[in-house]
């Protein structure tokens, strides 16, 4: 990330999306999509002019701002370039370009792969002709990977952007469960708590099946072991 963000976000998360709606919280985290997204990050990406990136970046601030999503949110896309930045990951373009929209469109009742097909739709129709044809094309593959998580084999080009999406299992304790409790407040709604819990612990499951929650070498070597335990200890 070319700009610093105004919050290390993952670090304060326990903190931050409980305060998400307050108007100092979403003034600094429209402030950070604006700037350190819109103009930087699609800068470095793109033909696009400062202007043109925050107007982008407001409208998919809005986008994820729906009242109905409590983890689908920009803390969650703020969280991940944080972490990433905080822990000297380096990411690609096009890499950081999938983790920005890849939940542009989150609808928690909609089937699977249905919300990342659209989410790449999205960000195609705001910024297709302003960025590289394959720069572009590669991004949204990463986007459609975020549904692979449960899947054993996925191509290890996508292994970094599946592995920060989950980046909240190696988080502190408190962060940890903070999001647990936000998934469950989108999703409990939609299919009742007893099927939420029995697909919480069933992906779970799938994740642990390849022998590890993390994909690629740097999340396995340095934190599987705290994902671990969190997910020892964990009530979700």
């Amino acid at each position: 990330m070319p700009r610093p963000l105004s919050h290390s976000y993952w670090s304060q998360y326990a903190d931050l999306s409980h305060r998400q709606r307050t108007p100092a919280v979403v003034e600094a985290m429209r402030g950070d999509f604006r700037v350190a997204l819109g103009e930087e990050l699609l800068g470095s990406v793109s033909n696009l002019g400062a202007s043109t990136g925050r107007a982008i970046a407001c409208s998919l601030f809005e986008r994820m701002s729906d009242a109905l999503l409590y983890y689908h949110t920009p803390l969650h896309i703020l969280s991940i370039f944080s972490f990433a930045a905080d822990h000297g990951i380096s990411l690609e373009r096009w890499e950081r370009l999938a983790i920005w929209f890849h939940d542009a469109i989150y609808i928690p009742s909609a089937p699977a792969g249905q919300n990342e097909a659209h989410s790449a739709i999205f960000m195609r129709s705001l910024i297709e002709g302003a960025v590289e044809p394959g720069l572009l094309h590669r991004a949204q593959s990463g986007i459609a990977a975020t549904a692979l998580h449960e899947q054993e084999r996925v191509d290890p080009e996508f292994a970094l952007i599946l592995d920060l999406d989950l980046c909240n299992f190696c988080w502190d304790f408190a962060g940890y469960e903070a999001a647990g409790q936000n998934v469950a407040r989108e999703m409990i709604p939609v299919c009742g708590e007893d099927a939420y819990r029995q697909g919480r612990r069933q992906f779970l499951a799938d994740l642990r099946a390849k022998g590890s929650l993390y994909r690629s070498d740097l999340f396995r070597g340095r934190f599987e072991p705290a994902a671990q335990r969190n997910q020892g200890a964990s009530t979700f």
